[in-house]
C-alpha cells in the first residue's frame, strides 16, 4: 500500500467523521477564525501543509526505507537540533545538563541505527 494512499484515506476519514463539527462550529459560534483574513488563512494552511503533511510523509517514508524504530528515534534528534539553532540564530547557550541531553539522544540515536544495521 502506497504512503500517499495511506494519507488520502486518513484524510478522507477525518474530513467525514470531523468535518460536520467544524462546519457546526464555523456556522454556530462566534469565534477568533471568523475575524481572520484571507491572507491569514492561507499563510494558516500553507503552514499546516509543511509542518503537519510533509513532515508525516517524511516520517512514514524514512519508516519504509529504515525501520519504525530508527525513524522513531530520530524524530528525538529535533531537540538537540533545536539547541544547535537557538545557538546558532540567537546565541543562546544551553546549560550543561542540556548538553549532556542532546549528547545522549544523539549518541542513543547512533547505537540504535548501528544495531539496526547489523540485526
Amino acid at each position: 500500500m502506497s504512503i500517499g494512499l495511506v494519507f488520502g484515506y486518513m484524510g478522507l476519514i477525518g474530513t467525514i467523521f470531523l468535518g460536520p463539527f467544524v462546519l457546526f462550529q464555523a456556522l454556530h459560534s462566534e469565534t477568533v477564525a471568523a475575524h481572520l483574513s484571507w491572507k491569514v488563512v492561507g499563510f494558516l494552511a500553507l503552514e499546516g501543509i509543511f509542518n503537519n503533511v510533509v513532515s508525516d510523509w517524511l516520517w512514514a517514508k524514512s519508516v519504509v526505507l529504515t525501520s519504525a524504530t530508527v525513524a522513531t528515534v530520530g524524530l528525538s534528534l529535533t531537540m538537540p537540533l533545536a539547541f544547535f539553532s537557538d545557538w546558532l540564530f540567537w546565541k543562546s547557550v544551553p546549560s550543561y545538563q542540556s548538553l549532556l541531553g542532546a549528547g545522549s539522544v544523539i549518541l542513543g540515536f547512533f547505537l540504535v541505527s548501528y544495531a539496526n544495521r547489523r540485526g
